[in-house]
Order: C-alpha cells, then structure tokens, then sequence
C-alpha cells in the first residue's frame, strides 16, 4: 500500500513513491506513448487486479486532507518536531507558473 516501485512497460516505465488514497492511478495507462487502445486496457486490468488503494481498505471514505494531517502528526510525535505553514516565496511562485507554463505545452500537443 505504501512504498516506492517500479514497473517496466515496453519501453515505458512508472516509477512512484506514494500512498494511493484512491483509483486515479489506474488512469494512468492513458498517458502512455504509442500504445494502442487495447494494450492501454490491458494495463489498466493488470493495475486493477495488483494494486490497492487506502480507501479500498477503509471502513469510511479518507479524504487528501485526513491522510495529510495523520502524517503530519504522526512524524511530529515519532520526531519529537513541530511543522508549520508559511507562504510561498515569490521565487517559489514562479518556478510553480514556469512549471504550470511547462505542462500546459502537453496539453497543446494533445496529450492528456
């Protein structure tokens, strides 16, 4: 449920280190180059049946914001540490629009 992994695809790789709170991730077979879409749906049935996700586990439904917070607080008691909000800086928001301003050229180029 937890971790980091690989999976190589012909000549494609997914590398994540997450906790899956949802399904979002069995979308990600649509953003592979040059498969077709039947090898895209074959991906996603593999995804299916070998992965899980939080809130298959979960009694009631966690939200991004739940699972956030259980973090925060479990590393601030395991480390003895306080976190803290604070604003982004001005260059912090910049390089977020360069970034935003990066990935938009996708989608001009269809892909999605």
């Amino acid at each position: 449920l937890v971790g980091s992994a690989q999976r190589r695809f012909e000549g494609a790789a997914l590398q994540h280190g997450s906790i899956l709170i949802g399904r979002r991730h069995l979308d990600l077979p649509n953003y592979l180059a040059e498969k077709t879409v039947e090898r895209k749906k074959a991906i996603r049935r593999y995804m299916e049946a070998n992965t899980i996700c939080l809130n298959d586990l979960s009694i009631h439904h966690i939200s991004y914001s739940e699972l956030a917070e259980a973090i925060r607080h479990g590393f601030e008691e395991e480390l003895d540490i306080e976190f803290f909000v604070d604003e982004l800086s001005g260059d912090e928001v910049a390089k977020a629009e360069e970034l935003k301003e990066s990935f938009s050229a996708f989608r001009a180029i269809g892909v999605k």
